[in-house]
């Protein structure tokens, strides 16, 4: 018995297009779709059993006479199946997955699944579409992620074998987005790739505007909001019931095509997400009122800013750090980390630091600074859980302190050496000096009139197909309040 899609693949291939097809205007029917494969399944081995115990009764008399016939029929049978077997299709063992070049424009049949106009941050800077499609390789449909240029319909990026390529994927708020009523509903998907040295696939999407779209292709129906007409949405910071269902709808479709989407988004009506903190400066939720299942904080790596993220494990996944979004956005297990400790503290501030140990068995210390007092206790609280060792009162990790002079001065009297500290910012500066911004494109009508990225509103609705895009609240610009 089969409990998801995978029995979709040993169908012919123009069945399997069918298939999909259905599945992709009605997601429901892929669980009737599956329990008519196990009934058939189940009633094709019930034949087979019951054809060999006829077989067995009828041969035992003449198996004597027919002894050395049979065995020689036997022989012959077996190298038959095995010349059978070599010249069939042999299913995806998963070594074939990564990045893939698709040169040709996409066929229109062949798309499961698309978000169009969306606002990548990485691995380019662009507004592009963000499509599931299906490919024909060795006689088999395989589903295939691509990032797509809206302008030729030519992918741009493109993974397959997603159910190994894509190790992580996770919905999440965007600070300071997440407690304005007419922002929440712009937020961020994000795809981890299962290759340390390819760049994340990051991109903000609006709901509003995929709402707008799944009504006009029919995937929704335009009374959609009538129905949930008591819902009241002033000042209501979780999710609109309505973006509930679409995102339930993704993480079916996605599902579908090998991808285990989490939603760490707010709601009530489909998802049991609360929020247990969540101003412009960090935020965090739980599914089941004891223990957070994200927290996302503003913070800073160097000089660079950005939001640390710590999300606990789940079904499909281990607890993960993650620090976003300019490049190099760092990621990294927490059973990678082998201690922790807390550094530069002052009224307002602290630094966490983590000693990570990296696939060669390198340990290396990397710090994030100036994240606000008010959230110690439940980042704290989240490292306990963890069992993550707190080294903060290692000789190492002694805290730096400022001398009368106003210099940096490590307070270790007995000399001994330090642990390096991770720093990436040259790589990071040499990543902006380098970064060419993508051309825009001229004369295409968008049928989305929202701006996907986080400042939608304003001047943003200018920006075009093709073109460059901010990065939004992710790199929003701080004041930290000098202490004297």
């Amino acid at each position: 018995m089969v409990s998801d899609s995978s029995w979709i693949s040993s169908l012919p291939l123009d069945l399997q297009k069918q298939i999909y097809a259905a599945i992709t205007k009605h997601p429901d029917t892929v669980e009737v779709f599956t329990t008519l494969y196990n009934h058939l399944q189940l009633a094709s081995e019930q034949d087979d059993s019951k054809r060999r115990k006829v077989d067995s009764h009828e041969n035992h008399s003449h198996q004597q006479n027919h002894h050395n016939q049979n065995q020689s029929n036997h022989q012959t049978h077996h190298q038959t199946q095995s010349q059978s077997k070599s010249h069939a299709p042999q299913p995806n063992n998963g070594s074939d997955y990564g990045m893939i070049t698709i040169s040709e424009p996409l066929i229109p049949e062949t798309i499961i699944f698309e978000i169009s106009q969306v606002s990548f941050q990485s691995p380019i800077r662009k507004k592009m579409n963000l499509i599931f499609h299906l490919i024909e390789r060795d006689n088999e449909a395989l589903p295939v992620l691509s990032i797509v240029n809206p302008t030729n319909q030519i992918p741009e990026i493109s993974l397959i074998n997603l159910s190994h390529s894509i190790k992580l994927c996770i919905i999440i708020p965007i600070l300071g987005n997440s407690t304005n009523p007419t922002k929440k509903n712009i937020v961020s998907l994000c795809f981890w790739i299962n290759e340390d040295r390819q760049d994340p696939i990051i991109c903000q999407i609006n709901l509003d505007a995929i709402k707008k779209q799944m009504i006009k292709l029919g995937k929704l129906p335009v009374n959609i909001e009538q129905q949930f007409a008591n819902y009241n949405e002033s000042n209501n910071l979780s999710l609109h019931p309505v973006h509930e269902n679409i995102i339930d709808y993704f993480k079916r479709q996605f599902k579908l095509c090998g991808i285990n989407l989490i939603n760490y988004l707010p709601g009530t009506h489909i998802f049991n997400n609360q929020f247990t903190l969540n101003n412009d400066n960090a935020l965090a939720l739980s599914n089941n009122n004891i223990s957070n299942t994200i927290i996302m904080v503003d913070c800073h790596k160097g000089a660079k800013d950005g939001v640390l993220l710590f999300l606990n494990s789940n079904e499909f996944n281990q607890p993960f750090i993650i620090f976003g979004f300019k490049k190099p956005i760092l990621s990294f297990e927490i059973s990678r980390v082998k201690d922790s400790s807390y550094t530069n503290i002052t009224r307002l501030t602290f630094s966490v630091l983590f000693t990570v140990v990296n696939e060669k068995d390198e340990e290396k210390v990397i710090e994030f600074s100036m994240i606000d007092q008010n959230f110690f206790q439940i980042i704290d609280d989240f490292i306990k859980a963890q069992n993550i060792n707190d080294n903060s009162f290692d000789a190492t990790f002694k805290e730096k302190q400022v001398d009368n002079q106003g210099q940096n001065q490590e307070n270790n009297p007995d000399n001994q050496p330090q642990q390096e500290v991770f720093n990436e910012d040259d790589e990071d500066d040499e990543d902006d000096d380098n970064y060419q911004g993508g051309e825009e494109e001229e004369g295409e009508d968008s049928d989305v009139a929202e701006e996907y990225d986080s400042e939608a509103g304003g001047d943003s609705g200018d920006e075009e197909e093709g073109s460059e895009v901010e990065d939004g609240n992710f790199n929003k610009n701080k004041e930290v309040e000098e202490i004297e």
